[in-house]
């Protein structure tokens, strides 16, 4: 599978979903469906490529709202930016967050697999992947790209991919592949040294 990463100086996690064929030999557009880890450090020059070069017109953040408050995404003025968050507060403890009223040494983080069973299990997640599913099916693509991210850019943000590249006729073993490149140790821009 060809490598669809992409490299920013303080984005980590990202990827283009374009390249992938589908089960009637359709190959999704590249630029246009970008995954990521949040947006809360990008730099001037991140910011620039985002707007320059993929056209970033929406941000879909998949974060609590604890979360969000604690590391604000800092996106371009040309993209939309919208909150859809998979789960609520209750679910303290599996989103990385920090808390005054909470010791963090008291707090149960799920194994991984509670995580996913809750994530497709429960109503509420699986409403709100459906939002976020129909968020990036019904956008506007003339206008530019849309990126979306949790904290890390791995779990509800694989899942949404997971997603939307069912609902576009992907093959599962291409999702397979695609979400375990997930795994992979993301390189940073400025260490790939004599790449364009």
């Amino acid at each position: 599978m060809k490598n669809r990463r992409l490299h920013f100086e303080k984005i980590q996690n990202a990827r283009d979903l374009g390249g992938l064929k589908n089960r009637e030999g359709k190959t999704i557009r590249t630029g246009l469906l970008l995954r990521s880890a949040n947006l809360a450090e990008t730099t001037e020059a991140d910011r620039k490529e985002l707007a320059e070069e993929y056209r970033l017109a929406k941000v879909i953040d998949l974060r609590t709202e604890m979360e969000r408050n604690q590391k604000p995404d800092v996106v371009p003025r040309t993209a939309e930016y919208v909150t859809n968050p998979i789960f609520d507060e209750r679910v303290f403890g599996i989103s990385h967050e920090k808390s005054e009223q909470l010791n963090p040494e008291e707090m149960e983080i799920p194994a991984l697999e509670d995580l996913y069973r809750m994530m497709l299990g429960e109503e509420m997640c699986r409403e709100n992947f459906s939002r976020a599913v129909r968020i990036v099916m019904e956008h506007d693509y003339t206008a530019g790209s849309v990126l979306w991210h949790c904290t890390e850019g791995k779990d509800r943000c694989g899942l949404l991919a997971v997603f939307l590249l069912s609902a576009l006729g992907v093959e599962r073993e291409v999702i397979f592949e695609d979400y375990l490149l997930t795994n992979e140790t993301n390189v940073p821009k400025a260490a790939m040294v004599g790449k364009q």
